[in-house]
């Protein structure tokens, strides 16, 4: 009922998207939209690492400079349309 809701109040935008996503854009899925998606949104700048029990803070900043160093970053020309109430 909410996503039924949210969808009449504010469209298909932010809070109006159902959380489980649209039943069609499943048939529009591919590694090239995937893939696109990663690069577009996943960035060092909006990546939060944490880590509980470390031992070693140089250690752990090492291994995590190994596993996401190689992720690119912004580029600083990202623009959304603003989400209108």
């Amino acid at each position: 009922m909410n996503n039924e809701l949210f969808r009449t109040a504010y469209g298909l935008k932010s809070l109006g998207m159902p959380l489980n996503g649209l039943p069609g854009n499943v048939e529009n899925l591919s590694a090239y939209v995937l893939q696109k998606f990663q690069l577009d949104n996943i960035r060092p700048d909006q990546i939060i690492v944490s880590g509980a029990g470390v031992q070693s803070h140089e250690e752990f900043v090492d291994l995590v400079n190994s596993k996401l160093g190689s992720i690119p970053k912004s580029n600083g020309n990202r623009s959304r349309e603003q989400a209108q109430y």
